[in-house]
């Protein structure tokens, strides 16, 4: 994945994911969803998930890339190459 590519990634989103008390037993954060399909849905629909369809290293690409959208608080990623 290009650097270009990359930064459109991480400038996707504008606020931070919600965080969970860890002293919580539950890690919906008070949402519920039926299946990961229901959650990737909504996130798609609040424009916190970006699909990256470019193929991705595993090896030490795929993890730099979330890490740093992590590090800017987000969004979600979806790698729909891995190599």
């Amino acid at each position: 994945m290009s650097d270009a590519a990359s930064s459109r990634a991480m400038s996707k989103t504008s606020r931070p994911f919600p965080t969970c008390k860890p002293e919580r037993v539950s890690l919906d954060c008070g949402m519920s969803y039926k299946s990961l399909r229901d959650f990737i849905t909504r996130l798609e629909k609040d424009g916190e998930l970006v699909r990256v369809r470019e193929p991705v290293s595993t090896v030490l690409e795929m993890t730099e890339i979330q890490t740093r959208l992590i590090a800017q608080g987000g969004p979600a990623v979806i790698f729909e190459k891995p190599t």
